[in-house]
């Protein structure tokens, strides 16, 4: 409050006289506060003269600033306030813009003793704040001649209140309950009305706008708007926006068609059909299935997993899963059925065509997981995966990519796109460069055009360590294999040897590539292996040739070796259709301790040409390994020649020595001369390994191969008929036992007649029919036709027509031109299979009468899975009883001691041929057949005391505390034989532990 005053005083006689005055009394400030733009208000400026004289005031005047947006009603010159009045001035604010507005205002009295007051005038121009949420309204799709509603919140943000204008579009009107001609969209307020096209909404208050689409035509994308205005501005207005489809039904499946591709028999491919309800309707999905489709029956090599009923609101989706397995190539279509509860008949179901194709590519990829092991930060290491199209048309190898991870420790060489045709492979080399110690993962991923499998993960495992440079050699720095007969395999093995003090890492063993399939590493790619200062290790190689001809290869791997850390073994062998027979043709020494001497083993050398043969060297390999010595050589060698006449043999004896530090050694006796009129070399390839404590471990797997081929070496002289039936009689007691190990078996049946059937497989035509031509049936497996008991019966029906000849009996002889070529690459081709184990039978009651020794024959089939594998391998014979034969039930037969010779030599089974329980016998004798053993054979020859053995790692006592014998050691074939209540179970691992003689 603002004031002036004017007095007089004057003395007049000592009588005081005081005169009139006035006082101005104003407020000096005025406040609209917030005005809305585009309206008008006004207040007051109230002027008071609270004194006793008469007030004079000029007209109120604008001062600098004014804004324009005020206004002052006062239209006289001047203004009289009597004494202890008031008067009033109307101010007016009419804002036009957004902000606030200053104005100053002068009441000025006319009386110029009294000082003039200045109003200062104060307003904000605003715009009521209307928000709506959302201001785009979609409706998605909406199944005509429903209603879908949606809601707008609606709010006042000001501190004003708003009154509100609604302004439609021509495609938006009030919702009302008897409306005539509804529009496709149409509002209400949720709590209050809209009369004359207007509402009132406080400040800060809210509300709900309902939205309602109601479409009409199918597939018409509706739009339509409207505004929402506060005042006259056009800052005061909002616009809301809508939209919505018109659709049939809500209710859609994707893909409209389900394409498998191309997959190959014997492969499924899954694919997901998604539906989902698209609309504001629910819908129920009563079921689904393969169906009928426009006459058009689906394949059966569709599956679609099994329906359930599903309620789906909008939003809501369904996966059906379907599968495509096909049996054979070629093209296949069906149909997926999808069923809802839509009352319309024609828009109830929903088809999905299916089409797939039996065939395409088909990639196989070999190892899934490349563990390089330890790596040494001064040389990378290589290994190999093998991509190999498996399938039935060409491969797109469309990218590789490269360590995954970004170790930056993994690369390839020769990882590239290209194309497979069917059964081609190709070798992708992985090279891992480790940067610092530790463990380093990533991985490669292969993409195809496989159509289940397109991309293939392969991982990728490393670790990283230092040490310093290597100092090595290798001996020898190639092998060659010589001359081995096709099917049969050889093992050779090369030294790395550390000739320096600090450690040696190797790492990486593996095939060159494009290496001969007949080479191979039977331990495996080895990973990583320290040798000592001094040392030396050895790195074992396969050569099975499975044909004629000359076979090359290499043998790659690292070493921590900066000046040459990647090194190549070269491989050479020939594979021949017949040979002389050597055996053993590989010796294993063991493990003996430092400075002892292994057993010394012979060599038997047999002549099984129709010709003189000649041997005019035997020798060690070069450079000689001193570990190694030939300590007895035939008469006439060195220097001279030995001949060998059509059967006859010769040996030589070769030692071992171990030296004084930790180690492993390899070489090769190299036999050179003549055979069959070629000049020819052999080898016998040579192990043994030194260590401190001399502790040989054997370890076996009881039935640790699921294969087994079994050839049946039957007598068909004229006494025989009698057992032939028993056999076919009782032939379920054999087989089960491989039933139920679900064995994969072959077997073969051939006469004991070696001149007329020379070995040959028999089939359902007879022994002695036509052997050119296809020939069905004559190796049994578990797939046989009509089934395998029935064909086995019919093969092993041979008949009794042989003539009375020796050679009726020549069991061995038989199965000896059986298992070697021309038969074994030829007639018989595919009976003998490398990774199987392999029984022979002999059935006969007559002894066995073949023109070779016991001992040639024994070791030939001992030699076919190779001397180091000799559980591989067994003979049982079911023939007349030692001494005196036998006369029973069964029948009756002369002693057999040949056959029963080779049983108790090679872990077989004899069974009297005489027996009455053909069924019994024959159930024993599967066991064995089949590959399960109660005799094991040592590769050392053991410090009896020594021997430790271990059934899936429990130890198990010579004898039991009770006095019973669960195994005991034979010297004369150097094996461990069970107890029968005491053999190791099918999958069982047997070690056998002890200390190798130390000579």
């Amino acid at each position: 409050m603002a004031a002036a005053s004017l007095g007089l005083v004057a003395c007049d006689d000592g009588v005081e006289i005081v005169a009139q005055q006035a006082i101005l009394e104003v407020d000096d400030q005025l406040d609209f506060g917030q005005v809305q733009i585009g309206t008008t208000t006004s207040e007051r400026i109230f002027i008071k003269n609270s004194g006793d004289g008469v007030l004079r005031l000029n007209r109120p005047s604008r001062g600098n600033p004014w804004s324009d947006a005020y206004t002052f009603d006062i239209e006289e010159a001047s203004l009289i306030v009597a004494p202890d009045a008031t008067v009033a001035v109307d101010v007016v604010f009419s804002p036009v813009d957004e902000g606030e507005a200053i104005a100053l205002l002068e009441i000025r009295p006319d009386d110029a003793s009294l000082d003039p007051v200045t109003v200062t005038i104060r307003g904000e121009g605003v715009s009521t704040t209307l928000n709506a949420n959302p201001e785009n309204l979609s409706f998605g799709n909406v199944v005509v001649n429903t209603t879908k509603t949606l809601t707008i919140d609606l709010s006042n943000d000001s501190n004003l209140d708003a009154t509100v204008q609604y302004l439609p579009d021509q495609n938006v009107k009030l919702c009302t309950s008897n409306q005539q001609d509804p529009a496709t969209f149409c509002i209400r307020l949720r709590d209050r009305q809209i009369t004359n096209g207007t509402f009132t909404l406080g400040a800060g208050e809210s509300t709900v706008i309902e939205v309602q689409f109601t479409p009409v035509i199918p597939g018409t994308r509706e739009r339509g708007n409207f505004s929402l205005r506060s005042c006259e501005s056009s800052a005061c207005e909002t616009e809301i926006r809508l939209d919505g489809l018109g659709i049939e039904s809500g209710f859609r499946c994707m893909p409209a068609e389900l394409n498998f591709g191309q997959v190959n028999p014997g492969s499924c491919l899954t694919q997901t059909v998604s539906c989902e309800n698209i609309a504001n309707e629910q819908v129920t999905v009563v079921s689904w299935a393969t169906v009928t489709n426009g006459g058009s029956v689906s394949s059966p090599d569709f599956e679609v997993e099994a329906p359930s009923v599903q309620v789906l609101n909008e939003g809501d989706s369904v996966d059906v899963d379907v599968t495509y397995c096909p049996e054979t190539l070629g093209d296949d279509t069906g149909t997926l059925g999808i069923e809802t509860d839509n009352q319309n008949p024609t828009l109830r179901n929903i088809f999905v065509p299916l089409v797939g194709t039996g065939g395409g590519p088909d990639i196989e990829v070999l190892p899934l997981q490349v563990n390089f092991g330890l790596v040494s930060t001064l040389a990378p290491a290589r290994r190999s995966v093998l991509v190999t199209n498996v399938g039935f048309d060409a491969l797109e190898i469309s990218g590789i990519t490269m360590d995954t991870q970004g170790t930056g420790a993994y690369s390839s060489p020769d990882a590239a796109a290209g194309v497979l045709q069917p059964g081609e492979a190709v070798t992708i080399t992985v090279e891992f460069q480790p940067q610092v110690e530790g463990a380093v993962d990533s991985s490669m991923i292969i993409a195809t055009n496989d159509a289940d499998e397109p991309e293939v993960e392969v991982q990728l495992i490393g670790e990283g360590i230092m040490l310093p440079p290597c100092n090595f050699e290798v001996v020898p720095q190639s092998l060659s294999f010589g001359v081995i007969e096709a099917t049969r395999s050889v093992q050779r093995a090369f030294e790395i040897r550390n000739v320096g003090v600090d450690q040696c890492l190797v790492t990486a063993v593996r095939m060159t590539p494009g290496s001969d399939a007949a080479f191979s590493l039977p331990d495996g790619d080895i990973m990583s292996e320290l040798i000592d200062g001094g040392a030396s290790t050895t790195i074992t190689v396969q050569y099975s040739p499975t044909q004629s001809g000359t076979n090359t290869g290499g043998v790659e791997f690292s070493i921590s070796s900066p000046s040459s850390p990647f090194n190549t073994v070269d491989l050479s062998g020939t594979g021949a259709d017949s040979t002389l027979l050597i055996v053993p043709n590989e010796i294993d020494f063991g493990t003996i301790g430092f400075g002892c001497a292994a057993r010394a083993r012979i060599v038997t050398i047999y002549n099984t040409g129709a010709t003189a043969a000649t041997i005019d060297s035997i020798a060690l390999s070069a450079p000689a390994n001193p570990a190694f010595m030939i300590t007895q050589l035939p008469a006439g060698l060195p220097g001279g020649q030995v001949t060998l006449a059509p059967g006859a043999s010769t040996e030589f004896a070769v030692s071992f020595r171990a030296g004084q530090a930790e180690s492993s050694y390899a070489s090769a006796v190299e036999i050179g001369g003549s055979f069959n009129g070629q000049q020819v070399t052999y080898i016998v390839s040579l192990f043994g390994r030194a260590a401190k404590d001399a502790t040989q471990i054997d370890e076996f797997e009881q039935l640790g191969t699921p294969k087994v081929d079994i050839l049946f070496v039957i007598d068909n002289s004229c006494s025989m008929g009698q057992e032939q039936d028993s056999i076919a009689a009782n032939f379920q007691a054999f087989i089960q036992f491989a039933q139920a190990q679900a064995l994969d078996y072959q077997l073969g049946v051939t006469t004991a007649d070696s001149d007329t059937d020379m070995g040959r497989l028999v089939h359902p035509t007879g022994p002695s029919a036509l052997y050119g031509g296809p020939v069905q049936n004559k190796i049994v497996t578990p797939q046989t036709q009509p089934t395998p008991e029935s064909v086995f019966v019919t093969n092993v029906s041979l008949g009794t027509g042989a003539p009375g000849s020796a050679a009726d009996e020549s069991g061995f002889e038989s199965a000896f031109l059986a298992l070697t070529a021309p038969n074994s690459i030829g007639h018989n081709a595919g009976f003998l299979r490398q990774d199987a184990v392999l029984s022979i039978i002999f059935v006969s009651d007559e002894p066995e009468q073949s023109q070779n020794t016991a001992d040639f024959y024994i070791n030939f089939f001992l030699s076919i899975k190779g001397f180091r594998n000799s559980n591989l391998f067994s003979a049982s014979a079911i023939v007349g009883d030692n001494p005196g034969g036998c006369n029973g039930a069964g029948g009756s037969a002369s002693a057999a001691p040949r056959y029963i010779e080779a049983a108790n030599r090679t872990g077989g089974v004899f069974q009297s041929i005489c027996t009455s329980d053909w069924s019994r016998a024959l159930e024993d004798l599967s066991t064995a057949a089949f590959g399960f053993k109660s005799r094991f054979f040592l590769t050392n020859q053991p410090v009896i005391s020594t021997i430790e053995i271990f059934i899936d790692g429990v130890s198990i006592p010579a004898t039991s505390m009770g006095g019973t014998v669960n195994w005991s050691y034979d010297f004369a074939t150097n094996s461990v034989n069970f107890s029968p209540f005491a053999t190791p179970e099918p999958g069982a691992s047997v070690r056998i532990e002890y200390t190798a003689e130390c000579l």
